[in-house]
């Protein structure tokens, strides 16, 4: 899934380059979690894929959500 050709930033209308498919992780804990429960306490932690753009001329960035 990627944007036409043509996308045009939406700040100041210069082409959009793709850069690339990130997962974001969801939730947070603090680390006093993460210290007493180790790995346990990322258990409820999911992957949020996301295509990620960048504006040529003024380096805006945009996130497209992949998830179904």
């Amino acid at each position: 899934m990627s944007l036409a050709a043509d996308a045009k930033c939406l700040r100041c209308q210069s082409d959009m380059m793709e850069v690339g498919e990130i997962s974001l992780m969801t939730g947070k804990h603090s680390g006093a979690a993460k210290l007493f429960f180790g790995s346990l306490a990322e258990a409820d932690e999911r992957p949020w894929p996301v295509q990620v753009y960048t504006c040529t001329s003024c380096r805006w960035v945009e996130l497209h959500d992949l998830g179904a």
